[in-house]
């Protein structure tokens, strides 16, 4: 016997998606002759925008019946699939995909020397089939949602099987997506010598003269031969306009030479385990028969059995439970062969059907809730499972074959959650949906509502939780505090009003009662300035945030102080570390956490007492006592320290200060200490320059900063910036400006942006007036941009003291000054981009002698830390006069000391609460100053 791949190539090529809702009718089409008929009613392409489809999805509306909350997921699904085609314009074509490639073309030789092509509609996501996939495509989706091959109406619902899995889901939106408007107007009728030659173009059907099938509710179409080129092959492809898609599998003409094929075809529908059994009426003089199977709509025809005699029945037992197969059969004589038969579709047993419409009374008895749901296709019996939330985990209640239950046991003072599954010897189906239910006498309770606070001007969403009976409305009583004052929403969105804080209340109403919850809104605002202090003169030094918003300023009263306010500006806690050591700097950092570590540099100027060093210590978040240290040099003449603090990604503590003789009036060394966050030293050197031999202020390092690697930057006098890495190893030291004797460049901060370049900042003479200026450069010394700034008018000079670099590579300086030839005092904030072009200047103008010496930006928020006497204090934006400098860089030296200090626990200090301060208090001694500021508020 002849293979069967020798007799008849199998049906090939072919993934398809088909798809129906309705049925339809048309007629095939015939070719007379050679000659290609044309198709006339050809247009141009139609077009539509990504915003346009998506308003299309959002404006179709969920089909009768289906729940419109899980059509709005459908929607959504689509929206983000059409997104993810990544084009901002669709336009119509022919469909390319694999899966819509018609994979069931077949040919029929008639007596009279014809033939006839049948095939079966594929354009894969157009579940109505009307010829192109569009937003359509997703109301049949909605309608046949869940559904499998189990079901009764499986026929209409495969349609929107997009991804040919035998069951309709949220799966099947992916191909409407990405075929989106994919059209067939029409098929092309291609003839090839062999399938390897060149395919000609001979005739085409278009899209009217096919027909919906009563039975399998696909679109047919057919097309007659009168005279087949004899022994040539045939295939069709899709087209829309000029496009063509992808051709289907071929046949090949052939003369008569085994009349009839065998008729009356019919497969086992899931009546058999694991089987699906085939007949056939016989073909006179067929010796054998041969069948072919394609599996699901997607598979494409392969030789599965040859008969050994004509035998015309055959049972189908390497199959799978939930899968369908269709298949085609035909007689041998010989060489010779029928056609074959219509496709024809069985499948094993399957699972059942999944039950829908599961309800659950809601009250309406006092002993028991009462479920029911809709029989289901192919279902023995129903397993009822139970749980108390709806997303909770599920027991079995029982198997019934009845279509209800009284459940006696469901809990009393709360929901009782249901779904059920139908099954048989082949197993469970999917689960219906869920519903829940409670008995007569449960009443809807308010568990809890959020949020409960918020700032002036933001837009929040309500949410209530509640447990038992089911809520049937919801009534909002804002009191005052926001906009609208009132919403039955479930979940109403609300735009807070004034500061302050409101009473407000929530009625939800049941069944059978209703629970009423009062509660309180508090509204504040992040827009704040306070000052906070006692009867003495104090300073602020530092700002810092956390990463929950909160405000901490750092700085010194009668003892070093820090204080941590809400991002509300509301003092959490406030505390001094108390100590007999004199003092004077106070310096330090908060991480994300809210940890706070701060140094104080001890001694005495006025007294010239000889100084112990540094002490240090940190803060938790919740204003407890983590460590305290004291950082000594060593030194009997070092009678003044002023301390400079960084954290690097890590959380590592860095304090640098100066070791300075105020007796021969000279800088000796520049001291590091890299602490870990529990108070343990790291590592601590002193460093030396000879070109830093004169200090200014009594300071060798006026800035520092450290990067997410660890590695420490210091600026210092002379405009110089020295890099140290994360060892304690000099790595390089730059300095900036003119080196002639009448030229001074001081350089009292740096900074570093998130792609290492460095940014020094200060006062320099370099064009006449002591102007403030940043310089930015890379690592290598190539100054990127170099600026000058004007003095405040009718003062001398001028100094950017702070710098502060954001994520986006903003810059922001601070150049504080005090009353100067007359003038108040007042604090200048500038703002500069990455390429060095001023954003802005503002002016910080307070009513006495405020002075604004720090500052962070985060997100859109600026904070400020300084000292002043009250919060009077109005911002107005300057019109500044920009100098471009052309100074450069050169390398300069710095060497490690043979020196080392020593650090000790430190035993005589205490961290004490700080209760008795005064809050925003007008006076005439000086307060901590902190202000907290959204960016938009600055002056235009």
């Amino acid at each position: 016997m002849t293979g069967w791949t020798g007799k008849l190539p199998g049906i090939l090529a072919g993934m398809i998606v088909v798809g129906l809702l309705a049925a339809g009718s048309g007629c095939g089409s015939t070719m007379q002759g050679d000659t290609p008929a044309l198709d006339s009613s050809r247009g141009t392409a139609r077009a539509v925008s990504l915003g346009e489809a998506i308003q299309q999805v959002d404006a179709l509306p969920a089909p009768e019946g289906v729940n419109p909350a899980l059509f709005q997921q459908l929607q959504d699904e689509l929206v983000r699939v059409l997104q993810a085609q990544g084009v901002e314009r669709f336009v119509s074509d022919a469909p390319q995909s694999q899966g819509s490639a018609v994979n069931d073309l077949m040919i029929t030789n008639n007596q009279d020397g014809s033939a006839d092509l049948a095939w079966t509609y594929r354009n894969q996501g157009d579940g109505d089939l009307n010829s192109e996939v569009n937003i359509a495509d997703l109301t049949p989706i909605g309608i046949h949602l869940g559904k499998s091959g189990a079901s009764a109406d499986w026929n209409k619902a495969r349609n929107t099987d997009n991804d040919g899995n035998n069951e309709v889901n949220i799966s099947d939106i992916t191909p409407i997506g990405s075929n989106f408007l994919k059209k067939v107007q029409g098929y092309w009728i291609q003839r090839a010598v062999n399938p390897d030659s060149t395919w000609n173009l001979v005739s085409q059907v278009v899209f009217a003269d096919s027909s919906i099938n009563s039975e399998s509710f696909q679109r047919d179409f057919t097309f007659h031969l009168n005279v087949p080129a004899d022994g040539q092959y045939y295939r069709v492809a899709p087209y829309d306009g000029s496009s063509i898609g992808i051709p289907s599998n071929f046949v090949q003409a052939e003369s008569f030479t085994l009349p009839g094929k065998p008729g009356n075809v019919s497969a086992t529908q899931g009546t058999l385990l694991e089987q699906v059994d085939l007949s056939w009426d016989p073909v006179a003089d067929a010796e054998y028969y041969e069948i072919q199977r394609r599996t699901g709509t997607l598979g494409s025809f392969e030789h599965l059995f040859d008969s050994a005699d004509a035998t015309t029945g055959y049972s189908n037992t390497d199959v799978v439970t939930g899968q369908h197969y269709f298949y085609i059969v035909r007689g041998w004589q010989g060489e010779k062969k029928t056609d074959f038969s219509i496709q024809f579709e069985g499948w094993p047993l399957d699972r059942p059907a999944m039950p829908t419409n599961l309800m659950a009374s809601d009250g309406t008895s006092p002993d028991h809730v009462s479920v029911s749901w809709d029989a289901a296709d192919g279902a023995d019996e129903y397993v009822l499972y139970h749980s108390l939330e709806e997303n909770g985990t599920y027991t079995e209640l029982l198997r019934t074959t009845e279509l209800s239950y009284d459940d006696t046991a469901a809990a009393l003072e709360s929901l009782n959650w249901y779904y059920v599954t139908a099954s048989n010897t082949a197993g469970e189906s999917n689960p219906s949906n869920k519903d829940s239910g409670y008995r007569d006498g449960a009443v809807p309770v308010i568990d809890s509502v959020s949020p409960l606070a918020g700032l002036s001007g933001d837009s929040i969403q309500m949410l209530a939780v509640t447990s038992g009976a089911s809520v049937n409305g919801y009534s909002w009583d804002f009191g005052g505090g926001a906009t609208p004052d009132t919403s039955t929403d479930e979940s109403p969105m609300i735009t807070l009003g004034a500061p302050g804080v409101y009473d407000c209340s929530l009625t939800v109403d049941g069944n059978l009662d209703s629970d009423t919850f009062d509660f309180q809104l508090t509204v504040t605002t992040d827009e704040w300035v306070h000052t906070i202090g006692g009867a003495t003169d104090d300073d602020g030094f530092t700002v810092g945030t956390d990463s929950s918003g909160n405000v901490y300023v750092i700085g010194r009263t009668d003892y070093p102080t820090v204080a941590k306010f809400s991002p509300a500006g509301q003092v959490i806690w406030a505390r001094k570390y108390e100590t007999g050591r004199d003092f004077e700097v106070v310096s330090g950092k908060v991480d994300a956490s809210g940890n706070v570590f701060v140094a104080a540099g001890l001694g005495d100027r006025s007294t010239l007492v000889p100084s112990e060093g540094v002490l240090v210590f940190g803060i938790d978040t919740d204003g407890n006592l983590i460590y305290e240290r004291l950082l000594e040099d060593g030194g009997a003449l070092n009678t003044f320290h002023n301390p400079r603090t960084a954290l690097d990604g890590s959380g590592n503590f860095y304090v640098v200060f100066s070791l300075w003789d105020e007796i021969e009036i000279k800088l000796t060394n520049m001291v590091v200490y890299k602490l870990q966050p529990n108070g343990t030293v790291i590592w601590n050197k002193y460093y030396v320059a000879d070109f830093m031999d004169v200090g200014h202020s009594n300071k060798h390092a006026e800035g520092i900063t450290a990067d997410a690697a660890g590695n420490l930057y210091a600026a210092g006098n002379e405009a110089c910036v020295v890099k140290i890495a994360s060892n304690g190893d000099v790595d390089w030291c730059k300095g900036w400006g003119d080196g002639a004797s009448i030229i001074h460049e001081h350089g009292y901060n740096v900074a570093v942006d998130g792609n290492g370049d460095v940014f020094l900042s200060g006062g320099a003479n370099t064009l006449g007036d002591y102007q403030p200026f940043i310089v930015k450069f890379q690592s290598d010394g190539t100054v990127l941009w170099q600026k000058g700034y004007s003095v405040v008018a009718g003062a001398t000079s001028g100094h950017i003291t702070h710098l502060y670099v954001d994520v986006a590579g903003n810059v922001y300086g601070l150049n504080p000054h005090l009353a100067d030839e007359g003038l108040g005092a007042a604090s200048r904030f500038y703002a500069v981009d990455p390429s060095g072009t001023s954003i802005g200047t503002w002016e910080y103008t307070p009513r006495s002698d405020n002075l604004i010496v720090d500052m962070i930006a985060v997100n859109d928020r600026f904070m400020f830390a300084g000292t002043g006497k009250n919060i009077d204090g109005s911002w107005s934006k300057i019109n500044e006069t920009v100098d471009d400098y052309s100074l450069s860089l050169d390398d300069r030296t710095v060497t490690i000391a043979p020196t080392t200090g020593s650090s000790t626990n430190n035993n005589e200090g205490n961290l004490i609460p700080y209760t008795d301060f005064e809050l925003d208090s007008s006076g005439t001694d000086t307060d901590l100053l902190v202000m907290s500021l959204r960016t938009t508020s600055l002056p235009e």
